[in-house]
């Protein structure tokens, strides 16, 4: 398993025979590791037609949590109406956001998932 954050190897060290950290997206060096939750959050950022199946992901993350519930997702980006509507109460959705913005959302997630 690769993870991008400390948070989530210290998680899963006991449970998976092989773990590792991968930084994505920026050196981490840059960034200060301040963990200021007890969540474990999930992000994607990406499109949301068909072909991403960004339900699919959802639908996985809701069986997740049901194991694990101090799981949260975040999804990034223009989610359609029906989407935020049908998952509201499960789902984060930030919207549209602007690119300055876009370090600061991945940085507060533990594990980005995309399909």
């Amino acid at each position: 398993m690769v993870v991008i954050s400390i948070k989530l190897h210290d998680y899963y060290q006991n449970r998976i025979a092989s773990i590792h950290i991968c930084p994505a997206f920026t050196d981490t060096s840059q960034a200060k590791w301040e963990p200021a939750h007890n969540l474990y959050r999930i992000g994607y950022l990406g499109s949301f037609g068909s072909k991403d199946d960004v339900k699919g992901i959802i639908e996985a993350y809701l069986q997740a949590r049901k194991d694990i519930p101090n799981l949260t997702l975040k999804l990034i980006g223009n989610a359609p109406e029906s989407l935020r509507e049908q998952y509201a109460k499960d789902v984060e959705f930030t919207g549209v956001i602007a690119q300055s913005e876009l370090f600061e959302q991945l940085y507060e997630c533990d594990l980005l998932v995309s399909n």
